[in-house]
């Protein structure tokens, strides 16, 4: 394996002060990404080696597989995590993080022992409020128009103070063309499953973190998310939902995502190439010196859920709105009754599919079938998915 050789400063977990650390004699660095709560689980850890900065930047991750991970309890209780794929090992669904406890999560990996400090699970109060507001923003081609994500947070027992945020988000996506019928072979037999309504998901990707230290109270208040533009990817044509976890940390917990914030604002991975890496509450028990990139996060979460679309802008607003359809209607192919083998050649190609057929003006006798690009007739080639997230709703 090839050497680690970093030549920009690493941030210190214990002080967060920056130093040079003695990397040369290291392979690639241990980097972990592990989260606990009292939500119910599985919880994941993801393990992987950091990227040496002589490596080619579309070199793959290096992930860490075979590895022994488990989590114990202030009580000497010992939840075994299992791998499930490339350097992600879960835990079993009968294991849940309790309020009140602190545990540390120890991995073996490479004949080296890893270990975190006993961490406290806090309590997380619940989110008072989430909401989206109708926002105009200036735009470099004008006016932009959306919606911007807000939660309001508040601890009566100010035991809070250090809060994260992240989101998962989806939104509905119709094809431009409605059919219940494909071409198979030299025949129109009806679709097992419709293809008409997807659903698109993504999740945030920066670090949302506030505190509330120094103030006279533990409170948040406009708290911001998230602004999603009625040009954006026609997220708000059809209806857009929002899933929010808030996450209570302690004061490490809350500086190490302040620095890893501070140093790439892009991202929130800690799986990706940048120029300068964050330490954790992780030591390599063999090696105590040997820097460990990443963090066993453990924390109270609560959650909630929004819900919005174009419908809910202000009347009389005229917005723009991401058209979807344009490109599909000025693609159709008609192919009259006669031609069958051009029928059947374009009913078999993996990117045209069958859309109807075409009746003459009386509506009674049909004389052509239409045929158009599949990402205009399966919203799966969008992108999208046929089963909504779970958190959805109608």
């Amino acid at each position: 394996m090839r050497k680690f050789t970093p030549i920009v400063l690493l941030v210190m977990w214990a002080c967060l002060s920056p130093f040079e650390p003695q990397t040369s004699d290291y392979d690639s660095l241990l980097v972990v990404d592990a989260l606990l709560t009292d939500a119910p689980g599985p919880y994941q850890v993801k393990l992987s080696y950091s990227y040496g900065f002589e490596e080619e930047d579309n070199e793959k991750p290096v992930y860490v597989n075979g590895a022994s991970v488990s989590v114990i309890d202030e009580n000497g209780s010992v939840y075994k995590f299992n791998q499930s794929s490339d350097g992600i090992y879960l835990s079993d669904l009968s294991f849940r993080g309790e309020v009140g406890k602190r545990y540390k999560l120890s991995i073996i990996a490479n004949e080296n022992t890893y270990e975190s400090d006993y961490e406290l699970l806090k309590a997380c109060p619940p989110i008072d409020k989430l909401y989206a507001n109708f926002e105009t923003k200036n735009g470099t081609d004008g006016t932009v128009y959306g919606f911007q994500v807000y939660v309001d947070s508040n601890d009566p027992t100010a035991q809070t103070q250090y809060y994260r945020w992240d989101y998962k988000e989806a939104w509905e996506i119709r094809s431009p063309f409605y059919t219940d019928e494909e071409w198979v072979g030299t025949s129109i037999v009806p679709l097992e499953r419709l293809l008409y309504t997807c659903y698109v998901d993504d999740y945030s990707k920066n670090i949302l973190i506030n505190n509330t230290r120094g103030l006279t109270e533990d409170r948040i208040s406009e708290q911001k998310l998230n602004y999603i533009s009625t040009l954006d990817e026609g997220k708000l044509n059809i209806r857009y939902g929002m899933y929010v976890k808030q996450y209570a940390l302690d004061e490490e917990a809350y500086n190490f995502w302040k620095d890893l914030k501070e140093i790439t604002e892009s991202s929130g991975s800690l799986f990706d190439k940048q120029p300068f890496q964050v330490l954790g509450n992780i030591k390599n028990t063999n090696v105590p010196n040997e820097p460990v990139l990443g963090i066993f996060e453990v924390s109270g979460t609560s959650s909630a859920k929004v819900f919005f679309s174009l419908d809910d802008i202000p009347e009389g607003e005229e917005v723009n709105k991401f058209n979807t359809e344009r490109s599909c209607y000025n693609s159709i192919d008609t192919v009259l009754f006669e031609n069958v083998d051009e029928a059947n050649y374009l009913g078999n190609l993996e990117n045209t599919m069958y859309v109807s057929l075409i009746y003459d003006e009386t509506g009674l006798t049909a004389y052509a079938w239409r045929f158009a690009p599949a990402n205009c007739v399966d919203c799966r080639r969008r992108g999208g998915n046929l089963d909504p997230p779970i958190f959805w709703e109608e």
